[in-house]
């Protein structure tokens, strides 16, 4: 990690910390081969390095090896019967490393650009510039930053204290000018009552949404929110699986669909849940988890493929000095650059992954 990364509930990592991605290499009986990751974080889900290798090794691979790997449905269908669904969809950042892995080898296989295969047409998605400051004054030295690297667009993580929240959201969009896309996360850090006066805040302030403002699950509180508040409520941890957003849309506890691919299981759920959202009427973003460049261009062919519009919140490029990646740059300011290699795209150095991940005993 190079930068301080904090969220409502603490501190995510440091600069000089270590942000553990596990990777996962699908091999077809031709010898073609796809690969995908994903990066377990305490901070983020019950999910951990050891248990997803543990679950792959164990449990998805079993259930996958010797299946047609372009049977996206029958291999997510296999992996749900090996790890079942519980309240969540049972080990979705596991399952995503496979899902990724797969849609990369029908993408090597079939010669086509994981962006191309997925229907997109664009190939530079615009990205949000994540804002972790809670200070005017630390904000201002974000935004310069943000700015001095190609960024138009911000982010920035609230839910700490509601006064002080509110006093940093009037002084980014001051900061930031009128035409910025500012998008303030949460990350369920409110009560009800807390939520409805920020929102009320930010509404006056010019905040274009406000993102899991209640703690996951809280249905009824977001259908109360959503009620009283003409600031669009997007739903980001409470939102896991396509049935997740059928009772959000049935509620009307939600205005918003946050998708993030490696909290929801891969490309192939993530799809389902844009699909309904899209039929919904509700406008789509996209985040990420900190990733590596392999899961990036993988969301950024999603976003392509969606015609997402509001700038994505991928911030891996901002605060991960991703060495795994070793082809040309993804990142050009603040756009994702799609390539027209097959597949997602990213270069690994498997030599050195391989090495490393040996060294840490996985």
């Amino acid at each position: 990690m190079t930068s301080v990364f904090t969220l409502s509930t603490g501190t995510v990592s440091r600069p000089g910390t270590k942000a553990i991605h596990v990777f996962v290499r699908v091999t077809g009986d031709d010898g073609t081969v796809g690969w995908g990751e994903c990066r377990p974080a305490e901070m983020w889900s019950y999910e951990t390095a050891r248990t997803v290798v543990a679950t792959i090794r164990h449990h998805l691979a079993p259930a996958l090896v010797g299946r047609d790997p372009f049977d996206l449905v029958g291999a997510h269908e296999a992996m749900s019967r090996a790890i079942l669904r519980g309240t969540t969809t049972g080990q979705p950042i596991a399952k995503s490393a496979v899902d990724l892995a797969l849609h990369d080898w029908i993408g090597r296989k079939t010669g086509l650009p994981l962006w191309r295969l997925l229907g997109g047409s664009k190939r530079e998605v615009v990205l949000s510039y994540t804002i972790t400051a809670h200070t005017p004054e630390g904000a201002a030295c974000d935004v310069q930053e943000g700015r001095r690297r190609g960024y138009r667009h911000f982010n920035f993580k609230v839910g700490a204290e509601a006064r002080g929240d509110i006093v940093l959201a009037r002084a980014l969009r001051e900061l930031v000018g009128p035409d910025a896309y500012l998008w303030a996360d949460a990350n369920g850090g409110y009560d009800l009552p807390t939520a409805r006066r920020v929102a009320r805040e930010f509404e006056r302030i010019g905040v274009d949404v406000l993102e899991q403002p209640l703690r996951p699950g809280d249905l009824i509180g977001l259908r109360r929110l959503c009620a009283c508040t003409v600031l669009p409520i997007a739903v980001d941890e409470g939102l896991v699986s396509p049935a997740d957003l059928l009772h959000l849309i049935h509620l009307g506890a939600i205005d918003v669909v946050v998708g993030k691919i490696t909290r929801s299981g891969g490309l192939w759920p993530s799809r389902q849940i844009y699909d309904l959202g899209r039929a919904a009427g509700l406008p789509l973003l996209l985040s990420g988890l900190a990733d590596a460049t392999c899961t990036l261009l993988c969301a950024a062919s999603l976003a392509s493929a969606y015609a997402v519009t509001s700038p994505c919140a991928l911030n891996g490029p901002q605060f991960l000095d991703d060495w795994t990646h070793v082809g040309e740059p993804a990142v050009a300011g603040d756009r994702v650059l799609l390539s027209d290699r097959p597949g997602h795209g990213a270069v690994l150095d498997v030599e050195r992954i391989e090495r490393e991940a040996a060294a840490l005993g996985l």
